[in-house]
């Protein structure tokens, strides 16, 4: 019986989870074609990240570097600063941080029907969001986590840029 338990959890996790190649990526959200961004091209610690229309900054592009198993780093490409969720609730922002490895800083990639993708955060479990309406700072949408629901909001599609 544990065994049987044990080979069905496995093939769960493995018809849900996919790793995405180590790389550097524009990732895009699907709902409105705007992709991660950290804000004003920021390089250091508490730079917000955002939703932003694609100018191909380095700020806009993300390198994916696994740290333990399907867990991964998404590092900005103009600061080399590790994406990092603010706190453990619904609701809370991303910055960039010095890469630490801590599980605020890990996500793992979980293919949706479409082929887009959802990131999820190791140490909340919560799901990235590009679609807030009322977290913003100035005129920029910030990307919030939240429970997963599984609407375009949620859904990312990763483009290789090397």
């Amino acid at each position: 019986m544990k065994l049987t338990f044990i080979t069905l959890a496995l093939l769960f996790t493995a018809a849900f989870t996919t790793s995405i190649a180590p790389g550097l990526y524009k990732i895009t959200c699907a709902s409105n074609g705007n992709v991660m961004d950290i804000e004003y091209g920021g390089t250091s610690d508490g730079s917000n990240l955002i939703i932003y229309p694609w100018h191909t900054g380095t700020n806009q592009q993300f390198t994916v570097n696994y740290v333990d198993g399907s867990w991964a780093t998404l590092v900005a490409k103009n600061s080399g600063r590790a994406l990092t969720v603010k706190s453990n609730s619904s609701g809370a922002s991303f910055t960039q941080q010095t890469v630490t490895g801590n599980s605020n800083q890990q996500f793992s990639f979980w293919v949706a029907k479409d082929g887009s993708y959802l990131i999820k955060n190791r140490a909340s479990g919560l799901v990235l969001n590009c679609n807030s309406d009322s977290k913003s700072s100035g005129s920029n949408r910030l990307a919030i986590q939240e429970s997963r629901s599984c609407n375009a909001n949620e859904k990312f599609t990763f483009t290789k840029l090397n």
